[in-house]
């Protein structure tokens, strides 16, 4: 199964300041195919004008640096972080993140929906965002003020479509050598080592650039090799990283509770015509998931839920 650079997701956090390449930045452009389940939350009442409090000061204009993408270590999905601490916030960052942020967008059949639904004029448009905040607020408060950012400048409205469709249902196994419980309190590390094969410039980003770290990032090996690591996070969060790389949505069945580490090479795509022949090329994800996670997909029924832009203007000026 060959899938586009576009067709990724990154939910970790990394080096804020990484010249992100294919492997980075397109992930969260990407309109994957993941599933719906309880345990994510969509936003409440799309539809509906935020009432909660917005940045005590903000500044939001387009034609961001589009080689640097700032504020991943903080709007990642899987992210842990927290604001620094005098409430200054800069962001470079694409629309369609902000959108996804705000939202709370997980899964990427919803972020598919969202961005086939906008219009053409934001494609690839970038926007620094800098912003003053009060107090410690927690990352629902701070979604709600990119939503009243976003409500505000963009005049944006939604709205959420449910309808039932095929999904990969996730389920355990057996124990893998490429899955394992993350010990409480401990560092992420990069616990599978490299192949000889892999030759510089890779991987990229190198592992010098940006360290192992908790949550979830896509490292290119060579032109059609990649590596998902995944790292201290839930077999949820397994299930939708995988699900973008997979022709349908992906919610866990596992029943396993807690956190994992696991990391999986594959193949991204056909090599180029001019590609080193003697360049390693991986497989498709799903070839070794039972091998080296212990995990199994069964196709079944389930409840999606859509997520539509319905109206969006050109930002207001300052």
């Amino acid at each position: 199964m060959g899938v586009s650079c576009r067709k990724r997701l990154l939910g970790g956090r990394f080096s804020t300041n990484i010249i992100l390449g294919c492997a980075a930045l397109a992930l969260w452009l990407a309109p994957c195919a993941f599933a719906q389940t309880n345990a994510t939350p969509t936003a409440a009442a799309p539809t509906q004008k935020s009432t909660q409090r917005s940045f005590d000061a903000v500044s939001l204009h387009p034609g961001g640096n589009k080689n640097y993408m700032i504020g991943l270590d903080y709007l990642g999905s899987a992210s842990k972080e927290e604001l620094p601490k005098d409430g200054l916030v800069n962001w470079n960052i694409t629309l369609g993140y902000l959108i996804r942020f705000a939202y709370d967008l997980r899964e990427s059949h919803e972020v598919s929906a969202m961005l086939e639904s906008l219009p053409k004029w934001t494609q690839g448009e970038w926007y620094v965002v800098q912003a003053r905040v009060e107090g410690s607020p927690k990352r629902a408060e701070v979604r709600a003020m990119v939503r009243s950012l976003l409500e505000e400048r963009f005049k944006i409205a939604a709205h959420i479509e449910t309808h039932e469709g095929d999904v990969y249902a996730l389920t355990y196994v057996k124990p893998g050598k490429q899955f394992r419980p993350h010990p409480t309190g401990e560092p992420c590390t990069n616990f599978v080592p490299l192949g000889s094969e892999t030759k510089r410039p890779f991987p990229y980003p190198s592992y010098e650039h940006v360290h192992p770290f908790c949550g979830v990032f896509v490292r290119q090996l060579s032109p059609s090799k990649d590596r998902l690591e995944m790292l201290d996070v839930t077999t949820q969060q397994i299930a939708e990283s995988i699900g973008g790389f997979m022709p349908l949505p992906v919610i866990d069945k596992t029943g396993l509770t807690g956190n994992y580490d696991a990391i999986i090479d594959f193949w991204q795509g056909i090599p180029p015509a001019n590609a080193d022949p003697t360049m390693e090329v991986g497989q498709p994800i799903e070839t070794n998931i039972e091998k080296l996670f212990g995990l199994k997909f069964t196709k079944q029924k389930a409840q999606l839920q859509r997520f539509v832009i319905d109206h969006i203007e050109p930002p207001s000026e300052n």
